[in-house]
């Protein structure tokens, strides 16, 4: 499911979200995966994809000895101000 969401994602960079939301499996898939409760569903999709809750701050407890904060970091995330909260994105380069 996970690789069909991002062909749908690179192929249809504008309309993925609506794409995704009105196919039932990868809908159910998604909702079913992410970890944050939004009303953006491109947010609810990358959340899913990527296992990250994305809103506010990371959890200051540790995992395997280092914060959240570090092993995102590690994983090429990059921190986004946006409406009031810290989210996180992957750069893509």
């Amino acid at each position: 499911m996970k690789d069909e969401i991002l062909k749908i994602i690179q192929d249809k960079p504008k309309h993925f979200a609506k794409i995704i939301k009105n196919n039932a499996n990868l809908s159910a898939w998604v909702n079913d995966n992410s970890q944050i409760e939004s009303t953006n569903f491109a947010e609810i999709i990358y959340s899913a994809i990527n296992q990250y809750h994305m809103q506010g701050a990371p959890s200051r407890l540790p995992i395997n000895g280092r914060t959240e904060w570090e092993v995102l970091q590690d994983l090429g995330y990059d921190r986004i101000w946006d409406t009031g909260k810290i989210k996180w994105i992957k750069s893509i380069i």
